[in-house]
Formats: structure tokens, C-alpha cells, sequence
């Protein structure tokens, strides 16, 4: 199996990967200025009508998958998990908003929405060929590597992870999940990601009234 191409990543060198801007062209940093229309994609993802359902996590929860396996591996069993019915007559918009207090225990900590295990929702990105080589296929939100208290190392203080997803879905029945895995070890057995708080809040259409048309 391979890991990172230059070792394992030490806090330090993460934090200086991460906190690297992204250029728009060589020795360019980026700006306002250069984001341009053509750089934007538009969705029409209509959720009139809303309905609010929230999951929670019942309890701090560790997990020992590593990310590095199997060109991207998540734990099978979902962090947070929640059904519901999308009301109306045509496609229509679940936005999914997730949050969460996570000790990555190792370098960082990575999460993946989906709905009916049919791919992932939009706004997923891929783990960065700075960080590991060659790059790992499977879409994913990530947070880096745990902070530790200068006075006291030995104890770990949570960071805060949030993120924006929405899916176009047709009416009926879904269910959406949040996965997660610790990355990246050159020891599989090693790793260790805790999440110690976290909220999954979902907005979609209703069942329409019978005052509502699915046009309105």
C-alpha cells in the first residue's frame, strides 16, 4: 500500500501545505478580480416549501479507518444518518448543512455526504497532491491536523469542522449520510480520528398543500 510519497506529514509541514494559497497562474496569488462568470457553474436546485430535519450525534465516537486505503477508504458505517421525504411533483433540492468538533489523531480527519449511496453531494473536492501521491480518488471534505496546547501537549484541543452540500433529488424517500475516516498513516493501525460533537441539518420541499401548486 502507499502512503504519502516523502513520509508522513508532521503537523508542522501540514499546517504549511494547507495554509498555501491557491494560484490562479504561476507566482499569481488569487483575487476577487479573477474570479470570473466562466469560473462559476449556476444550479437550479429549487427547494420552495421547505422542511427542516437535524440528527445529532448521540456521543463522542472514535474511528480507526484509514483514509489512505483503497484509492480512498471510509469507514462503511455512516457518522450520521437520516431519511427523509422529498415532497412536489419534479426534482428538487436537499441542502445539507454539517458541522463538527473532531480530534483528527493523526494529520487529518476527512467527511463525505451522501444520498442513497448514489455518489457523493456537490461540493466535494480530492485530497491535494501536496499531501499525498498519488492522489486518492474518492471525493471528500477534509480538517487538518489536530492543535496542541504549548503548555500541554499531552492534550488534544478540538478543532471545528463545518461544510455546505445540496444534491438535486427526485420526490420521495432518501436517505442521507455523513461518512469519515482518519488520513493518512504509514500505520494503518495507528490512526485514530474522534468526533466529539456533530450536527447534520437538512433542508428540502415538503409535501405540497393542498392551497400550493408544484409550480409555485
Amino acid at each position: 500500500m502507499n502512503y504519502f510519497a516523502k513520509g508522513i506529514l508532521t503537523a508542522a509541514s501540514l499546517a504549511a501545505v494547507l495554509s498555501l494559497p491557491v494560484v490562479g497562474q504561476a507566482g499569481q496569488a488569487p483575487s476577487s478580480k479573477q474570479v470570473k462568470e466562466k469560473d462559476l457553474e449556476p444550479v437550479g436546485c429549487d427547494n420552495r416549501a421547505p422542511r427542516v430535519t437535524a440528527v445529532k450525534l448521540a456521543a463522542p465516537i472514535s474511528n480507526t479507518v484509514d483514509f489512505s486505503g483503497s484509492n480512498g477508504a471510509l469507514d462503511p458505517v455512516p457518522l450520521l444518518e437520516a431519511k427523509i421525504f422529498v415532497g412536489g411533483k419534479k426534482n428538487s433540492c436537499v441542502i445539507a448543512h454539517f458541522s463538527a468538533q473532531v480530534n483528527t489523531g493523526d494529520n487529518l480527519i476527512v467527511f463525505q455526504a451522501s444520498i442513497d449511496d448514489t455518489g457523493v453531494m456537490e461540493g466535494h473536492g480530492l485530497l491535494p497532491d501536496e499531501i499525498r501521491s498519488p492522489q486518492l480518488t474518492t471525493p471528500i471534505v477534509m480538517d487538518r491536523g489536530t492543535v496542541f496546547s504549548a503548555a500541554r501537549p499531552d492534550i488534544n484541543v478540538p478543532t471545528l469542522a463545518s461544510y455546505n452540500f445540496f444534491q438535486i433529488v427526485k420526490p420521495g424517500l432518501h436517505t442521507v449520510k455523513i461518512k469519515w475516516a482518519g488520513c493518512c498513516s504509514a500505520d494503518p493501525a495507528s490512526v485514530s480520528a474522534e468526533t466529539l460533537a456533530a450536527v447534520l441539518t437538512l433542508e428540502y420541499r415538503g409535501q405540497l398543500t393542498k392551497q400550493e401548486d408544484d409550480d409555485d
